[in-house]
């Protein structure tokens, strides 16, 4: 019972992961689109991508690990 219980947690951690990336590339675009804000340079949307671009997999992979070590 209680391996099905550590599945399930490790299942909702692996939705949540997967929702937050959705959230912060579909959903937060329109509070980073701005034209006169730069980091180290570049626009901060082109920014806000690239970060993601990197941050996806890391997170992804971490959950997706946390999901196999409960089975």
């Amino acid at each position: 019972m209680e391996a099905i219980q550590g599945k399930r947690k490790a299942e909702r951690a692996f939705i949540a992961a997967t929702a937050l990336v959705w959230i912060m590339l579909s959903a937060a675009l329109p509070l980073v689109n701005r034209a006169d804000v730069h980091v180290f340079g570049i626009p901060i949307l082109w920014f806000w991508v690239l970060l993601w671009v990197f941050m996806v997999p890391v997170l992804l992979s971490v959950a997706y690990y946390v999901l196999e070590v409960a089975r």
